[in-house]
């Protein structure tokens, strides 16, 4: 069964909850677990966190496919944190089942945040927050080498209201040549 949480645009590759991890001699990284914010928890916090800035540093300045990386969207974020969103049990088995790293780019970040806030309060807020400071989700930066790209998009979709936060999703996709959004 597909999930609602697909590839938007020219974004080919689909992000399936069922989808059975495995890993394999070329994965450059550990697999990480389920992010705290949905309710699963994790028990302290391995070198995965070190592994992660190491393949960041290794990046350099010419991105390779990162195939394995997903970069989020808001929607499967709040989802995964509201139990009565309406997606939320879709949302959070596919956090549960993942052991892939997720990007959460830095414009995602404050409406995440808003929109816990707002419904669920601040408790929640905090601990959709130390997901982050716990390695469970990367937080990926807009360079201003993104922000041309990101005005050309919103430029060539305003008829359907591209805004910021979307543009960077795929700008940075761009950039960092994911393949695979997670976004409703």
């Amino acid at each position: 069964m597909t999930s609602r949480y697909r590839a938007r645009g020219h974004h080919a590759v689909i992000a399936r909850p069922t989808q059975e991890v495995r890993g394999n001699d070329d994965c450059h990284f550990r697999y990480l677990a389920a992010p705290s914010f949905i309710g699963i928890g994790r028990p302290g916090r391995s070198d995965v966190s070190e592994r992660i800035d190491e393949l960041w540093e290794e990046r350099g300045p010419a991105p390779r496919r990162h195939w394995r990386m997903i970069l989020a969207d808001t929607g499967p974020l709040y989802a995964a944190a509201d139990a009565s969103d309406g997606h939320h049990e879709e949302a959070s088995a596919f956090f549960r089942q993942n052991r892939e790293p997720v990007l959460v780019p830095v414009t995602v970040l404050p409406e995440v945040c808003y929109f816990i806030g707002r419904e669920l309060g601040p408790e929640a807020e905090i601990r959709f927050m130390r997901s982050f400071l716990q390695g469970e989700l990367l937080l990926e930066p807009v360079t201003d080498g993104d922000l041309p790209r990101c005005v050309e998009l919103m430029q060539q979709y305003a008829g359907v209201l591209l805004g910021l936060v979307d543009a960077s999703v795929i700008a940075l996709a761009e950039r960092l040549n994911i393949v695979r959004i997670l976004t409703p």
